[in-house]
């Protein structure tokens, strides 16, 4: 099956019930290769997760017309990332110096 047919299937069966997802699970984007013109080609590319994740909203401070960086541990995700089942944040930091609980030789 080439390209262009498995696209046209992804297509097809997103049109069903649901036709805000792609079909098999996937995020779709729309990709524009060239900027400002009149006649704008685009493609649409499928992704196995998103770009990015959402951290949360912004949430004033103590000053009612100031906003603050998201802090992720009072806050959920943001609502429109739970439309493309959010991807689960992580409980530690990715470099974390917490030692290993067994030696693996």
């Amino acid at each position: 099956m080439d390209a262009c047919q498995w696209v046209r299937r992804l297509r097809h069966q997103s049109d069903r019930a649901d036709c805000s997802r792609p079909a098999k699970g996937l995020y779709a984007e729309q990709f524009s290769g060239s900027l400002f013109r009149p006649a704008a080609p685009t493609s649409w590319l499928y992704r196995i997760r998103p770009r990015f994740r959402h951290p949360g909203r912004l949430t004033a401070a103590h000053y009612p017309l100031w906003k603050t960086a998201p802090n992720l541990g009072d806050h959920k995700p943001a609502l429109g990332q739970y439309r493309w089942n959010p991807v689960p944040l992580w409980s530690e930091p990715a470099c974390s110096s917490r030692k290993p609980d067994k030696n693996v030789t």
